[in-house]
């Protein structure tokens, strides 16, 4: 997966239609806040490419997907950080927001689905307040 990747799914995921058809268009469409108001900003580090089995892969798709869709529909966020990062035996896929941070009622089936996967990898799953307000969701898994 590819910053592109990263980007062009976290803009379908907010606008509901298809990103770009390149990069820089992305990166345009994603400064301007065409995404329902939202600035989302995304980050690869690594050699995620490389360093991901498909394995690892096949699970780290449905977990971004939801913490990202958590994000658009329940935290009231001005703005997201999506960052990717491969090294030192370890993935880990970080999604912050600005928004109104995780009510202690929350039902958490997705939250929960992406700990299982987390679990199921050797990984782990936190989900913490963000300072000064938001989420904080950080999924880690061992890259073999």
């Amino acid at each position: 997966m590819d910053v592109f990747s990263l980007g062009a799914l976290a803009y379908l995921l907010f606008a509901g239609k298809p990103p770009a058809a390149s990069i820089n268009e992305l990166q345009e469409k994603l400064r301007s806040n065409i995404s329902n108001g939202l600035n989302i900003r995304d980050a690869m580090d690594g050699a995620v490419d490389s360093l991901v089995t498909p394995a690892v892969r096949e699970h780290l798709l449905p977990v971004l997907r939801e913490a990202v869709s958590n994000v658009a529909r329940h935290a009231m966020a001005h703005s997201a950080h999506v960052e990717v990062r491969a090294g030192n035996h370890e993935l880990r896929l970080l999604v912050s927001d600005d928004g109104a941070g995780v009510p202690e009622t929350a039902v958490e089936s997705g939250i929960d689905n992406a700990r299982q996967r987390a679990a199921a990898l050797g990984g782990s799953l936190e989900l913490a307040p963000h300072e000064p307000r938001g989420t904080l969701f950080v999924w880690r898994v061992p890259l073999l």
